[in-house]
């Protein structure tokens, strides 16, 4: 049984809740004839999945006697709702009627990816340079300074940051304002990047790589960098790391689910399904 301490820590918003349920009735609306197997309660369903997220359990250890059903019916509405997109759906409704503005508002955008181990994933899975080249997943996330995602998107592992900006930015599940900095880390240093951002309205505001000066026959073609050319770029460097470092607070609070720290699903429709849930309680506990 779980603990009522327990209970208040995995246990999502009630009007983030309520919008969960409406989406599922939308895309699967309850049967009008008697007859086949009764369903399974939502709201016991997603008690099962947030204890989940929170506990980081598989789905043989959920306890029958508690929420009613067994670890097969859930993981079969599971997959349902996983493909048919339904908490990203949830997340974007969420944004859109229930947030609230800061007291400062959001005033910058940041991008940047992590890597996500695969036990047993069979899509999108590639080698992870980082980690003796082991099977991951690479998580791509647009978040803006309150630490609100705008999107996610998933990849190989082995795919570079270089080509994860276009679909990371096409995925907004809103509009953001012409002229928004976007910061990056230097590993999206590129002029592809630089083009996409520009397409998508945003301000470059990428951290430069250290460019070394060549020589052709014997002449340096670099230019001289005075100290405070020097000292005005490493301030700028400051700053721009300072704001960029919300996507890395961002990542932490989705670790904080202990489900999302390892990938355990086959398919990686399920894996994102609960990490648009851990989206859903994160933005119920900043901005709600």
């Amino acid at each position: 049984m779980v603990s009522e301490a327990g209970a208040r820590a995995y246990n999502c918003d009630p009007r983030l809740r309520c919008i969960m349920k409406t989406v599922i009735h939308e895309h699967f609306p309850a049967r009008t004839s008697p007859r086949g197997r009764p369903r399974a309660d939502i709201d016991s369903l997603l008690d099962g999945m947030e204890y989940m997220l929170w506990a980081g359990m598989p789905y043989r250890a959920l306890e029958l006697s508690h929420f009613g059903w067994s670890y097969k019916t859930l993981n079969a509405y599971v997959v349902r709702w996983a493909r048919a997109g339904v908490f990203k759906e949830a997340y974007a409704r969420a944004m859109r009627l229930q947030r609230r503005p800061t007291r400062r508002g959001a005033t910058h955008n940041a991008i940047d990816t992590s890597y996500i181990k695969s036990i047993y994933g069979r899509d999108l899975t590639g080698r992870n340079c980082t980690d003796r080249g082991r099977r991951a997943t690479k998580l791509s996330a647009l978040v803006d300074s309150d630490g609100v995602v705008h999107s996610l998107a998933f990849f190989p592992g082995n795919t570079s940051d270089y080509n994860t900006v276009e679909a990371t930015l096409a995925g907004r599940l809103t509009d953001t304002p012409r002229g928004t900095a976007l910061y990056a880390d230097k590993g999206y240093d590129s002029r592809q990047v630089r083009e996409d951002m520009r397409a998508a309205g945003y301000v470059d505001c990428v951290l430069r790589r250290k460019r070394r000066s060549k020589k052709v026959d014997g002449v340096s073609t670099g230019t001289t960098t005075t100290t405070a050319r020097k000292r005005h770029n490493s301030v700028a460097q400051r700053v721009a790391n300072r704001r960029r470092g919300i996507v890395e607070c961002v990542f932490a609070w989705i670790d904080k689910s202990r489900r999302l720290l390892v990938r355990y699903d086959a398919l990686i429709a399920v894996y994102e399904a609960y990490t648009w849930l851990a989206c859903l309680r994160i933005l119920g506990r900043r901005l709600i």
